[in-house]
């Protein structure tokens, strides 16, 4: 007796067979658990508050600029774009339309190095006039500010041989500063800002 398979076609039987399809195994995604878990997702959490909180600085920088003269505009250098953005801004008269344009304004700054143009208008509102810092000590000092613990915790994984507790320290003196002499008193951390980020950079070439 001959023994058929399934889907075989018997000896003299011309009709088509249906043809046999493999099972194709698909690939699997490795599962993330235990602290990978964790990690991504803190790490995604972090990302997220961090855009929320400088957009949220943005906004507020923004807001803050139009209600000012056009001299002090030009005495922190702000981008031609922006100066266009908030005279635009300037002629809305009602509140929706003011507020589309200093949306627009926002998009301006965030292409600009807004983190120092923030310094420097703390710096003017004190009559010092504060030429641009330089961009990654002026980056850093504002991401202390803004984001608080979690910008220090990024800090130290940058820069770890960094004075934390002073940091620290500076950084809650800022906030408890009046916001009209916020400028002086960020002067200290962008003074130990640099000096953490030289020494680093002087460990590295060791």
């Amino acid at each position: 007796m001959v023994q058929r398979r399934y889907g075989a076609a018997m000896p003299g039987d011309d009709r088509p067979r249906r043809r046999i399809k493999e099972p194709v195994e698909e690939a699997k995604e490795v599962p993330v658990i235990g602290e990978d878990l964790d990690a991504v997702t803190r790490s995604r959490t972090s990302l997220k508050w961090e855009r929320v909180n400088n957009e949220t600085a943005l906004a507020e920088l923004a807001q803050e600029l139009a209600g000012l003269s056009e001299d002090i505009w030009s005495s922190i250098h702000l981008p031609e774009r922006t100066l266009a953005s908030l005279r635009d801004a300037r002629k809305m008269k009602t509140h929706g339309a003011r507020a589309r344009h200093l949306r627009l304004v926002r998009a301006t700054l965030r292409d600009a190095d807004w983190m120092d143009l923030r310094r420097r208008l703390d710096l003017r509102k004190m009559g010092i006039l504060a030429a641009p810092a330089d961009e990654q000590v002026s980056e850093w000092c504002e991401q202390l500010l803004i984001q608080g613990d979690p910008g220090l915790a990024r800090f130290m994984e940058e820069f770890p041989h960094a004075d934390r507790k002073r940091l620290r320290q500076l950084m809650r003196s800022i906030r408890a500063t009046p916001v009209e002499k916020r400028g002086k008193a960020r002067i200290p951390l962008e003074q130990a800002v640099t000096t953490a980020i030289h020494a680093h950079a002087e460990d590295a070439s060791d």
